[in-house]
């Protein structure tokens, strides 16, 4: 009876021991790239050259690099998330400037980082529709086509970034991004004011 008893007492124990391991692991929450923004998820040694609309010189854009990894969010309620994020580093060969494009969930930012995603400007959100500014970023319009330099865009999602509104300034100017499906940046409009405007769209792109 005794020995009966030893291992009845023995089982709660391990039994509650496991209930509690059981109780110590974190819920796991994962969110990806949205369907829609993986349309701009671009790999190594892509380019694109743009022609300035007014003097007829070219620029020219590569991704240098990617990266992938999760930001990690841990709530008191024992529940964590993982979100998702792929970054481009591109480099612009005419005036060797380097930037990166860190996609995370339904947005683009221009040189974002951080723990937990907190920098980096907004260029571009698949969810805001126009007229809604969210974080110094309108969207000011959806053209349902636009012909640049000879070449047909569909479905063509016009932002502006408001310089002033950024509460770090990785824009001197507020600046007009075209994005297209599948291509990217399809034109870049700077206001410097006054009426003063520079533009610049693209002429061709592919892989190296």
């Amino acid at each position: 009876m005794n020995r009966l008893l030893s291992q009845f007492f023995s089982l709660l124990i391990a039994l509650s021991c496991f209930s509690c391991n059981v109780e110590k692991e974190p819920r796991v929450n994962f969110s990806g790239l949205d369907s829609r923004l993986e349309k701009y998820v671009f790999g190594k040694k892509k380019y694109w050259i743009f022609e300035n609309d007014s003097t007829g010189l070219q620029d020219s854009i590569e991704i240098i690099n990617t990266k992938y990894g999760n930001y990690r969010y841990e709530f008191l309620n024992n529940e964590v998330s993982l979100i998702e994020y792929f970054q481009m580093d591109l480099k612009n060969f005419s005036t060797n400037l380097s930037y990166n494009y860190r996609l995370s969930v339904v947005e683009i930012k221009r040189d974002g980082g951080g723990d937990v995603g907190e920098e980096g400007q907004l260029i571009y959100s698949c969810l805001d529709e126009p007229g809604y500014v969210n974080r110094a970023l309108n969207t000011v319009e959806i053209h349902p086509s636009l012909t640049i330099n000879g070449n047909i865009f569909n479905n063509v999602t016009e932002t502006k970034v408001l310089a002033s509104q950024q509460l770090v300034p990785t824009f001197k100017y507020d600046t007009y991004h075209y994005f297209s499906d599948n291509v990217g940046i399809v034109k870049t409009v700077i206001d410097s004011g006054n009426g003063n405007f520079e533009s610049w769209s693209l002429k061709r792109w592919g892989y190296n």
